[in-house]
């Protein structure tokens, strides 16, 4: 597909969504917001093994665009939940991707840029990097990404940052748990290709199942807990995958779903 507003490309069985455009600080609108669950989509049939959410230019995403936010101040209630809808869609066909996700972050993220962020199972943001949940600032709320937020950011956090809308430094995001891993500018691109490497030494199955559990488990009742793990990983020591990867150990050889990089 021809994108205008991201770019996709792979390398190494990792797939790269680059928000471009730069020109307004990767502010998101209505096409964009298209172009990335388009391209999430093909991405469900593929044989990558991961997916890296960057930007180009000087800042991660600004949230939602100037010129696209005046328009919906003109528009009726249908219009304007059809756009908030496909925001919440986008966030969540991220987060509900069967493959890690891994957020590269430098600059601003701020509003529903911070959605991005949220939605991967891993991010990495450089020194420099700093965000915002600013929408409170403008009379709104960051009711689109909370659910996401709560997975990572305890609710203690949330309710200072959510009625503050203050600067989030890269530490403080580190600490809360928003950010997995701060790092110098110049090393960003070496932790993320880091970071891929370790999900490339993993199991394609054992990882997606690694997220299906995590997103289970929460919802689960209590006395669901030991039926389900027994079951699951019951059926996983019987696959091909965990065949090949304990007689890879006992050779000492690498799975086959494994290559030198």
């Amino acid at each position: 597909m021809n994108y205008q507003n991201i770019q996709l490309t792979e390398q190494n069985s990792v797939a790269y969504l680059r928000l471009n455009r730069s020109d307004v600080c990767n502010a998101f609108n209505a096409a964009l917001i298209s172009e990335v669950r388009e391209a999430i989509k093909t991405l469900k049939n593929s044989n990558l093994r991961a997916l890296v959410v960057c930007a180009a230019g000087k800042h991660f995403c600004a949230g939602g665009d100037i010129q696209w936010m005046k328009n919906a101040q003109s528009a009726n209630y249908q219009e304007n939940y059809k756009d908030m809808y496909e925001i919440s869609c986008m966030f969540d066909d991220i987060y509900s991707l069967e493959i890690p996700t891994i957020a590269k972050v430098q600059g601003a993220a701020i509003g529903g840029g911070v959605g991005f962020v949220a939605a991967c199972d891993i991010a990495i943001c450089s020194t420099n990097a700093f965000f915002s949940l600013s929408e409170a600032k403008a009379g709104l709320v960051p009711a689109c990404i909370t659910a996401y937020l709560l997975h990572k950011i305890p609710p203690t956090y949330l309710r200072r940052y959510f009625i503050t809308g203050e600067k989030i430094s890269a530490p403080i995001a580190e600490k809360i748990g928003l950010i997995t891993q701060v790092c110098d500018p110049q090393d960003l691109d070496k932790q993320v290709t880091l970071f891929c490497e370790n999900i490339l030494q993993c199991g394609p199955n054992a990882t997606k199942m690694a997220k299906k559990l995590l997103r289970d488990v929460p919802n689960m009742e209590y006395e669901n807990f030991l039926a389900h793990g027994a079951e699951m990983v019951a059926k996983m020591r019987m696959s091909e995958e965990a065949r090949e990867g304990f007689l890879a150990f006992l050779e000492k050889r690498n799975p086959n779903w494994r290559t030198e990089q």
